[in-house]
């Protein structure tokens, strides 16, 4: 993952730096899958791409724990100027919290619970963690404006 991405995300205090990357795109190990949405949503806006649902599923790296984790993210971004004639949905926080709420269910995945977040790259009033019981599974939200 490349520094720069990370810096410009406010996540790079938590990269794992390489001593000998291959090249300076790949200067970092890969702490959140967010850097990788956003540059698919940058390629598919410069393309004049309004209305994406994209997804990954992917290993990330942590300093707390030295081992690797399969996870999963998912962007939706929906531009409401250049919405369509003939679609009344709208890709929000209460769209992407269904579709969660509908993979748990599909998954068996019970006693779900929604506290507000506390992560600053997500909008304050549109943005939540996620818990099973009292185990923090992720979190999900809008980004605020300035990313």
């Amino acid at each position: 993952m490349d520094a720069k991405v990370l810096e410009n995300l406010n996540i790079a205090e938590e990269s794992i730096a390489l001593k000998n990357p291959l090249n300076n795109s790949l200067s970092t190990l890969r702490t959140s899958l967010l850097p990788s949405l956003a540059e698919s949503l940058e390629f598919n806006l410069n393309r004049e791409q309004n209305y994406l649902k994209l997804f990954e599923i992917g290993k990330t790296f942590s300093k707390k724990n030295p081992k690797e984790s399969l996870n999963l993210a998912a962007l939706l971004y929906d531009n409401e100027k250049m919405k369509n004639w003939n679609s009344n949905q709208n890709l929000d926080f209460y769209h992407l919290k269904g579709i969660i709420e509908d993979l748990a269910t599909e998954f068996r995945l019970s006693e779900l619970s929604w506290k507000k977040t506390t992560n600053d790259l997500l909008h304050p009033y549109a943005s939540a963690d996620i818990f099973q019981k009292i185990k923090k599974l992720d979190l999900l939200g809008a980004l605020i404006q300035d990313i």
